[in-house]
């Protein structure tokens, strides 16, 4: 009976902290996950992105992204230097000197059971800096409002997938968005992705369709260091990006 007890105590300690409770990075694929921060933690992913635009080489400043939950169910995200993985939006701000701040929200829709998901829904609005002065006029506002799923096949292969819109100035009457990401666990301090994505503006008619894949290392439970490549295809021609990242979660919450 003994052993019994100690059992379903071992086995209700991991059934508490499910999947939620482990550390998900969403650096630095392009499908978000669906899952929340834990309570009375601070998590940022920062990174760098080389990319060779237009025959001329251009080095962005590093993204910094910071996510802290609300509630059990609830997430909010600020980052700089934000913007969505399609080419017409990076070379249009390319071209205007902007760099984005972005203010999102996520929210936890119900948990993986079986076959069906994990899955939350998340809003996220970006607004050039360089127009702050101009807020109350600029029509440069985005935002995009979509899905996130995750299967977790097994423990070492877990399947993620968005599915959204996106408004822009930039796009007539808004674009799907839309991504499919297999995860690879190989060790538990290394991991792998591979990825495909797409941008279809509505009006125009039109598909800017991409691929990444990278190698995820783990120093730590609570850190992550990243190195991917991104392939974007836009009017037909191949736009290459290297990533490389760091990511770390600050919790006071003890183990």
């Amino acid at each position: 009976m003994r052993d019994l007890r100690v059992f379903l105590a071992i086995f209700l300690h991991q059934f508490a902290f499910g999947q939620d409770s482990i550390i998900v990075f969403d650096r630095p694929g392009i499908a978000d996950s669906p899952y929340i921060v834990e309570s009375k933690a601070w998590q940022f992913e920062t990174g760098f992105e080389f990319s060779d635009i237009s025959g001329w080489s251009n080095f962005f400043l590093p993204s910094i992204m910071l996510r802290k939950a609300l509630s059990s169910k609830d997430e909010l995200r600020l980052t700089y230097n934000y913007s969505i993985q399609t080419m017409s939006l990076i070379m249009r701000d390319l071209s205007k000197g902007y760099t984005n701040i972005a203010l999102g929200w996520k929210h936890k829709l119900w948990s993986e059971n079986s076959c069906i998901p994990d899955a939350s829904f998340i809003i996220n609005t970006f607004f050039p800096l360089d127009q702050l002065k101009n807020i109350g006029h600029s029509k440069e506002y985005n935002v995009e409002l979509g899905f996130q799923f995750q299967n977790n096949i097994n423990h070492r292969f877990s399947l993620n997938y968005n599915l959204g819109t996106l408004f822009s100035n930039s796009f007539d009457k808004g674009a799907l968005n839309t991504s499919l990401c297999v995860g690879i666990s190989g060790t538990e301090k290394i991991g792998f992705f591979v990825e495909a994505f797409c941008v279809s503006p509505f009006q125009p008619l039109g598909f800017q369709p991409g691929f990444d894949f990278g190698v995820l290392f783990y120093p730590s439970k609570r850190t992550q260091i990243d190195v991917s490549l991104i392939d974007n295809t836009y009017v037909g021609v191949h736009y290459l990006s290297a990533l490389i990242g760091y990511s770390f979660q600050i919790s006071r919450k003890q183990r």
